[in-house]
């Protein structure tokens, strides 16, 4: 536990603290299925299946993918009986590593006051809990993302070489997650300007030089053994597709800057709340002009984050960078909203012995409430009716409107279930790869032999014979995903409409269900 300090806080700081877990753990478990199955979710939850029950323990290689978010969700698979949900509470878990680090890291940067508020601040943060409730990649990444920093800012305190080789193996476990985790190699090397006094001469530097080297390359050796697979190739390949290489830089550097820079923008300001976002920039500003130094770090994180991701997140499947792309921003900004509150209400205290006590509380308690309450508002949306919900307009188009989401994907679970109840059927599928609705149709039904799952493209004019020649045997479906405005079902199709699932009220896309009338 962190060292206590004098007064009422140093005497609870067990309690905050174990009620701040508790906080996290309630509003990041409850409601868990509240947001429909998302896209990317699927894939990884059906990955982690194949490396449970058929040994393929690098199958996400295949997409070019490093393979540790899907081990991590494997016990979890292992242990819960519903596939959303455990791919789901193995992303709370990752989040609540997420938490400690984070709380960690505000605690060896000023004490543990800062710590108790930049958890809270965490806990009501509607950035981190979205990605803390969602089985992808991302809460995995940030809270190995935090540890490595962590630990980076542990060996500058103390230069041991246990600390640098902890960020090592943090730093590779991350780049084994997604290489995201590559701005480590930009921070690392900075996280001794949190220190008081720094020695820029002698044997400090070369022993800080030497045990950063050996952190990063201990990350990298980590991040090759990959190279024993044959598909290690193909993470390159789909690294090309998002992310612009150092010539693309170097040859058009401002083609995308500048849309990233304000989407970047636009999404801290909604998804952090506007009260969290002035209170951390103003953190960020007010540790600069006092010269607490390790505003100078914060503000490293931010900076090399905010703009290397604007300059090389490619637009390639949609028309700006993803919130998910620069999650990792969010811990830094906390801490400094944290330590704009601590400093501020100190240098109130210190300045205000003539104003009366309970004016000053009064002060203080409205300030606390117009801080917390429109968080506190987004938060409960979120967690049980994200539709209603104040949300990024890329984040409410993937996961609640447009065509990754998987508005409707339960139902239809659901009422296959109650077919094949009555015997065999076949289900026919318009995505032939990764992805919805295909991977919902297997995670939920991977050994069930009274369904064949058949897959044709999305953009199909016919229906596959395949699908046609099954029906006259036995009952046969369509699960009909819409991938584009006007991706509808053709309308000479043999088929009738079971459901129809529109993803908002005005939304163009919706989900099918539709039931072949065989010929």
């Amino acid at each position: 536990m962190p060292k206590l300090e004098e007064g009422w806080f140093a005497k609870r700081s067990t309690l905050v603290f174990l009620s701040l877990v508790a906080a996290y753990l309630l509003t990041r478990l409850i409601f868990i299925r509240s947001l429909p199955i998302f896209y990317d979710e699927s894939i990884y939850i059906r990955w982690a299946q194949e490396a449970l029950f058929g040994g393929r323990w690098l199958v996400s290689l295949s997409d070019g993918k490093p393979p540790l978010h899907v081990w991590w969700m494997v016990p979890f698979i292992k242990f819960f009986r519903d596939p959303l949900s455990a791919g789901r509470i193995a992303s709370c878990f990752a989040g609540l590593l997420s938490f400690l680090g984070t709380v960690l890291i505000a605690r060896d940067l000023k004490d543990t006051k800062l710590g108790a508020l930049t958890g809270f601040f965490y806990v009501i943060c509607p950035f981190c809990l979205w990605y803390d409730r969602i089985a992808i990649t991302e809460g995995l990444l940030l809270a190995l993302f935090v540890f490595a920093v962590f630990f980076a800012i542990r060996a500058a305190n103390s230069s041991s070489p246990l600390y640098f080789v902890l960020t090592g193996v943090f730093f590779g476990l991350a780049l084994l997650t997604k290489g995201t985790a590559q701005l480590l190699v930009l921070i690392i090397p900075f996280t001794f300007l949190f220190k008081e006094k720094i020695a820029w001469r002698g044997r400090g530097v070369l022993r800080w030089i030497a045990g950063v080297a050996l952190s990063l390359l201990l990350g990298f050796a980590m991040y090759n053994a990959l190279r024993i697979s044959p598909l290690f190739g193909r993470i390159a390949e789909k690294t090309s597709r998002t992310t612009k290489t150092f010539s693309e830089v170097l040859s058009n550097p401002f083609d995308v800057f500048f849309t990233n820079f304000a989407t970047i923008l636009k999404t801290l300001w909604v998804f952090l709340t506007p009260p969290i976002f002035i209170l951390s920039f103003a953190g960020l500003i007010l540790g600069l002009a006092r010269r607490w130094r390790p505003a100078r770090l914060l503000c490293l994180w931010v900076v090399i984050v905010w703009v290397v991701e604007s300059l090389i997140a490619k637009h390639w499947m949609f028309p700006t960078i993803l919130p998910r792309f620069f999650l990792i921003l969010v811990p830094p900004l906390l801490i400094a909203a944290g330590y704009f509150i601590l400093d501020g209400f100190l240098y109130v205290r210190e300045r205000s012995g003539e104003i009366i006590k309970v004016t000053r509380v009064v002060f203080t308690g409205v300030l606390a409430l117009m801080v917390v309450a429109f968080p506190l508002y987004n938060v409960s949306a979120i967690v049980g009716s994200p539709s209603n919900a104040v949300l990024p307009e890329w984040i409410r188009f993937q996961y609640l409107e447009g065509w990754p989401a998987g508005i409707g994907v339960d139902e239809v679970i659901n009422y296959l279930k109650k077919e094949i109840s009555r015997g065999k059927i076949t289900v026919g599928s318009n995505m032939p790869g990764i992805g919805l609705p295909t991977d919902a149709l297997y995670i939920y039904f991977r050994d069930e032999k009274r369904m064949d799952i058949l897959t044709f493209r999305f953009d199909a004019s016919e229906i596959p014979m395949n699908v046609i020649r099954a029906s006259r045997k036995m009952p046969a479906y369509i699960v009909f995903n819409m991938f584009s405005a006007r991706n509808y079902p053709p309308s000479h199709w043999p088929v009738r409409v079971v459901r129809k699932f529109p993803k908002g009220e005005a939304s163009p896309y919706a989900l099918y269900l539709l039931k072949v009338v065989s010929p």
